[in-house]
């Protein structure tokens, strides 16, 4: 799934300019998915409030799983309205 960046150097590329982590990045994804994982995009492109966060689906015990986000969400400023922005995203998954 992917919400936010379309474009993988983009996504890259705004990762990177936040100082954000390898764990963040298209080719640690390239990675998971690799080893059987699924992996999400979320995000937002938005100009004012750019945003950017790699989930990887966890398998838990009994059929359940969680979403595990290693070192993000990446965001630019104001993060507190754009958090508020991100959890509905998370929760719609």
């Amino acid at each position: 799934m992917n919400a936010g960046f379309v474009d993988k150097n983009k996504r890259n590329a705004f990762v990177s300019a936040q100082s954000g982590s390898f764990l963040q990045s298209n080719e640690w994804a390239e990675f998971q998915e690799s080893i059987g994982r699924k992996v999400l995009f979320l995000g937002s492109e938005n100009n004012s409030q750019q945003w950017s966060a790699l989930a990887i689906k966890q398998p838990l015990p009994v059929m359940q799983s969680c979403l595990y986000v290693p070192r993000g969400p990446v965001f630019t400023d104001n993060m507190t309205d754009t958090f508020k922005e991100f959890l509905p995203s998370v929760q719609a998954t």
